[in-house]
């Protein structure tokens, strides 16, 4: 699905900054209105600090770490909301990735029932909600487009080449600093991309 970045979060911060992409983090609960973290593509730390901190939809903001060339932010939202936002949590729907840029939201939702995703489009109609929807699967197709739509193609071509080069056999068929020639980046970025990436596909399975 995508929105206007007006009828999501973080709009104010997305607008300062159209090269900006931002990245929501594991899986968002919208009724507790918080997510463990997000990933933004700029390491100019003050930046961030302010213009996401500032914006209306975030309460707290802190900087966790630096990686592939962006910042990972610890964000509590405000009591804020919007319609949009107000008609997801109603229907308990679990956001699955999210992707912002100036130009809007590309969302992966999950609800729980298509009955409860009928209802929620209606809803957005009914209230002139700006959305699109670009495609609708099955609960056990969501489940398999969810792990593959939560990883950010670094982390994917680094589990990719992994696997291919015997990363993760036993014994071991290449070493990290293979596998980081391989990908043409240093051990340290390759190892966070291997952790990243496993760490999304295990808590969307292990959940």
């Amino acid at each position: 699905m995508r929105v206007p970045p007006d009828e999501f979060l973080l709009a104010d911060a997305l607008s300062e900054r159209p090269d900006v992409r931002i990245e929501l983090e594991r899986v968002v609960p919208f009724r507790e209105r918080t997510t463990p973290t997000l990933w933004i593509a700029s390491q100019d730390a003050p930046w961030v600090t302010q213009a996401v901190g500032g914006d209306e939809t975030v309460d707290e903001v802190e900087v966790l770490d630096a990686v592939d060339e962006g910042l990972v932010l610890q964000v509590d939202w405000a009591a804020t909301s919007t319609p949009f936002l107000d008609v997801i949590a109603e229907a308990d729907a679990t956001c699955l990735k999210g992707i912002g840029t100036a130009d809007g939201w590309s969302l992966t939702l999950r609800y729980p029932t298509h009955e409860a995703f009928t209802a929620s489009y209606h809803r957005c109609s009914d209230e002139d909600i700006e959305f699109s929807v670009e495609s609708v699967r099955s609960s056990a197709g969501i489940a398999d487009y969810g792990v593959e739509s939560m990883l950010t193609e670094p982390q994917r071509e680094a589990l990719n080449e992994a696997l291919a080069c015997g990363y993760f056999d036993v014994p071991r068929g290449a070493t990290l600093q293979t596998l980081a020639d391989r990908l043409g980046i240093s051990d340290t970025a390759a190892s966070q991309r291997l952790r990243r990436g496993i760490q999304k596909v295990l808590s969307e399975q292990l959940r």
